[in-house]
């Protein structure tokens, strides 16, 4: 399963890991060299015992162990603190760099009718935390092999370096005791699950009594309910004292071990061939002391690679869902495009199980001005959403200058076709970076966009270099909105996509807006609920009811068209 779980992840991600498998084994390497740093004073001090006992004093000899013995628990110190710093150096670094990867395959989505999760805080929660255990996972495992794995390791070596006999004689006693204490352990999970259970369970008893004391009054029914307050609050008192007395089991198990393990190494040390210095023992007591612990942190904490196998599995869950489909980087992609007309052959798309777009067809020139017009619901944006490639149909074809959309390269299309939103988003940035989304910078042509979108009033009242903050929360509705129709207007782009861009507008700056877009740009498509302006256009798209349309020019549809023609007198 583990290994099914990392040929799925995808080839950047793995090369991201594989990036810092050199610092990994670096860390790997300190935590090893803190591992006998942490161990072997004990040995040395037990050394030190023996010595002042055999000399009668501190001298030279005893001094160097003794200056040896602080050099090491200094250096220990010192590891122990650049590992920490580049244990967490690398995790910091990690991270950022695979939440970098994750938002570049975000990205690379096509079709964000086909990723409609990804537009919920849900899902951001759900990538950053799936990023967070995996490294975490990955730390923990090199924390576990080179810490704790060797903590073990140099515990025994020291431990048969002492005396062999009783180490032999010691290790059952230690392996029993960690699979006893296991056992305790995992009950005591158990009966503390059950107690906040059975709490939980009172605390909701209580509420529903609060909740429904008019109930008990009127039916009388106080002693049905005492009856069963009492049964649950004696479940909760029977599963705390098991609680507490598995727990107290559990101390008690320790302290046991403890005394047999010191008793044992006592008296195997006075004992015949296996005579042990004062020293030696001193040296055994503290290793045996911490064994058990180091024992059962390298076994209960196997378990973290089954942790880095869900964490894996999460995180390569968000990548791999249906409803996730990143572009596919191998289709050829077109750039040249001869001509910018636009047609749609019996397109069809549904949202969720509603037909929007119902077998649409239609042809529209370069340098058309297109109004798309209907009720609410019918389509509008949806529509616009399809001829800027951001939604993919459920059938049917879309072409721009007789190529298929899909296969248009998306770096071309992107330059040359701008979409205004209904509600253009503000970035916590400048006013020009706002407008310049990081694709020019150029003061001309700042200049020509907020002088058509009347924006110079706002860039000039505002400090060079001033940070809108709160996405745009200090300015207004039709601020924002001039902004979202400057960005799409310094592209100078040959379709410009207008979502009802007129709404926050006042009279006077959707006429004077209106008229320099008209004079200098080429195709043009917008949504109005500004029925003065659809005289201006070319052709009138009127999305009825159940993905019904109907195009035409303005005065034809009034004509020729009864639906069309009693929704404009009715709005």
């Amino acid at each position: 399963m583990f290994l099914s779980e990392v040929k799925r992840l995808h080839i950047d991600f793995k090369k991201i890991i594989k990036a810092f498998l050199k610092k990994i084994l670096f860390l790997i390497t300190v935590y090893m060299i803190i591992s006998f740093l942490s161990v072997y004073p004990n040995r040395l001090l037990g050394n030190i015992i023996d010595l002042i006992t055999v000399e009668k004093g501190l001298t030279s000899s005893v001094l160097k162990l003794i200056f040896v013995y602080i050099l090491i628990r200094f250096s220990n110190l010192i590891f122990s603190f650049f590992s920490t710093y580049y244990g967490e150096s690398i995790r910091v670094n990690l991270e950022k760099n695979l939440r970098i990867k994750s938002i570049n395959k975000l990205l690379d989505i096509k079709y964000l009718n086909e990723s409609n999760n990804l537009q919920t805080s849900e899902y951001v929660t759900r990538i950053y935390n799936a990023i967070k255990e995996l490294v975490e996972s990955i730390l923990e495992i090199v924390y576990w092999f080179g810490k704790s794995l060797f903590v073990l390791i140099f515990t025994f070596y020291f431990i048969f370096k002492i005396n062999y006999i009783i180490a032999f004689l010691i290790i059952p006693f230690v392996l029993v005791m960690a699979l006893l204490t296991k056992y305790i352990s995992k009950k005591q999970k158990d009966a503390s699950k059950k107690e906040i259970e059975s709490n939980a369970k009172l605390i909701d008893f209580t509420h529903e009594i609060i909740n429904s004391l008019s109930t008990i009054k009127i039916f009388n029914s106080e002693k049905y309910i005492l009856n069963n307050y009492n049964k649950t609050e004696e479940n909760w008192g029977q599963n705390r004292l098991k609680c507490n007395l598995i727990s107290s089991t559990s101390v008690m198990s320790l302290s046991l071990f403890g005394i047999i393990i010191i008793s044992l190494i006592l008296l195997l040390s006075g004992s015949g061939k296996s005579m042990v210095k004062p020293g030696e023992i001193t040296s055994l007591i503290l290793y045996t002391g911490n064994i058990f612990v180091i024992i059962m942190e390298v076994f209960n904490n196997v378990i973290i690679f089954s942790a880095l196998e869900n964490s894996l599995k999460r995180f390569n869950d968000i990548f791999n869902e249906k409803n996730i489909k990143i572009e596919e980087k191998g289709r050829i992609a077109k750039t040249d495009i001869a001509n910018w007309d636009i047609e749609f052959k019996s397109v069809n798309f549904r949202y969720q199980s509603k037909k929007i777009i119902n077998n649409m067809s239609f042809y529209i020139p370069e340098g058309s001005k297109v109004a798309i017009v209907g009720k609410n619901g019918t389509g509008k944006s949806t529509l616009l959403k399809l001829i800027s490639g951001l939604y993919k149909p459920d059938s049917g074809e879309i072409y721009v200058g007789n190529i298929l959309l899909n296969n248009i390269d998306e770096k071309v299309l992107r330059d040359n076709l701008s979409y205004v939103l209904q509600e253009s988003y503000i970035y916590s940035d400048t006013v020009s970076n706002n407008i310049f989304l990081g694709n020019y910078d150029n003061e001309d042509k700042l200049n020509y966009v907020t002088d058509i979108c009347q924006l110079n009033d706002l860039v000039k009242d505002l400090p060079k270099g001033y940070i809108i903050h709160n996405n745009g929360a200090n300015l207004s509705g039709g601020q924002k909105q001039k902004i979202g129709l400057a960005r799409s207007i310094i592209r100078q782009p040959q379709i410009l996509l207008l979502d009802e861009y007129t709404n926050a507008l006042d009279n006077e700056s959707q006429k004077i807006i209106s008229d320099e877009i008209y004079n200098r740009h080429r195709t043009i498509i917008f949504v109005t609920h500004n029925f003065e302006i659809l005289n201006k256009a070319d052709l009138v798209i009127y999305l009825g009811k159940n993905g019904n349309y109907y195009i035409n020019s303005h005065y034809k549809l009034l004509s020729e068209c009864e639906d069309y023609n009693n929704y404009i007198k009715i709005n």
